[in-house]
């Protein structure tokens, strides 16, 4: 199965200067960050539910799982090229009555064009500015291009949909939100429980919501050799509480 990037597996063990999209700022429209505010003591809370299959059992082959985390910007700082940054301290617990633990920390940036964040020692593009239906940029340029296993993630093409809009994560609606959507393969994925031909699946999309951050994230990798069942992962993870 392809490697994934250890952002991609949140939750499944127990996600300017530097922007170089060859992409004008449109400069007449109000650059903000209201989808991915940055304010000490702003936390989420996410219910994080995994599916995994493994084809060392096909007759078994399938798990469930789930657990909580609360993602809250704690501090600030200055990077190594003096930009205002914020840690974000990510807690984590089995069960909603249980005491938070922790579980890792990530790093945002906003810059005039962009929110970079660095998390598990990788860089993203979380986001461009203006916020707006049909704009796509490379959110994955800086995953370093030196390791093969890593090449189809910097071919991912980041787009925004949905502007705006409502949406229900399966737990809550929140009125006013974007889609991040950054990757829609696969190869016979609707036929996933065939084992004579090979199939695959790579899908991967977050939604903020305004004026709390991401309300939404879903990663799916998986693949199934022929003759074989499938081997890989489905991870959601929906807000259950913000600030």
């Amino acid at each position: 199965m392809k490697r994934i990037l250890p952002f991609l597996v949140l939750g499944i063990i127990a996600t300017t200067s530097l922007f170089s999209c060859k992409r004008k700022v449109d400069t007449t429209v109000n650059i903000s960050n209201e989808y991915f505010p940055l304010e000490i003591g702003r936390f989420v809370t996410y219910r994080v539910d995994s599916t995994i299959w493994s084809s060392f059992d096909c007759a078994n082959n399938t798990r469930f799982s789930h657990r909580y985390m609360m993602y809250t910007v704690a501090d600030t700082f200055r990077d190594d090229q003096e930009r205002l940054s914020y840690r974000i301290d990510v807690h984590a617990r089995m069960e909603d009555t249980m005491a938070w633990t922790p579980y890792k920390v990530v790093y945002a940036t906003l810059n005039p064009a962009s929110v970079e964040v660095v998390e598990s020692n990788y860089r993203f593009i979380k986001m461009v500015f203006p916020v707006k239906d049909g704009i796509t940029w490379k959110g994955n340029t800086y995953i370093p291009a030196g390791d093969a296993d890593n090449m189809d993630y910097l071919n991912w093409q980041y787009l925004y949909s949905n502007t705006g809009k409502s949406y229900f994560n399966g737990l809550a609606t929140y009125d006013k939100t974007v889609t991040v959507n950054h990757v829609n393969d696969g190869i016979n994925y609707n036929d996933a429980d065939t084992t004579s031909s090979y199939a695959d699946r790579t899908f991967s999309q977050e939604v903020y919501g305004y004026n709390i951050g991401m309300v939404y994230r879903e990663v799916t990798n998986w693949d199934r050799q022929p003759g074989s069942c499938r081997e890989g992962y489905t991870v959601t993870m929906r807000a259950i509480d913000h600030n």
